[in-house]
């Protein structure tokens, strides 16, 4: 994420560390909306950039 420069990309509340790429952290009153979008935002600059589709680990109830 750090190469597609995603580093500090936010939506709403919710932001990508700027210390740490692979990290999304809560910069103030993130939704769980805010947390999917820059989770779908770090997953399409890694298929336009890489070619690959990153797949969740987690589940999200």
């Amino acid at each position: 994420m750090e190469e597609a420069g995603l580093k500090g990309f936010t939506i709403g509340g919710a932001q990508i560390s700027p210390r740490h790429a692979g990290i999304i952290v809560n910069a103030g009153a993130a939704t769980g909306a805010d947390i999917l979008a820059v989770i779908e935002e770090m997953r399409q600059a890694a298929r336009e950039r890489y070619g690959v589709e990153l797949v969740l680990e987690q589940v999200v109830v």
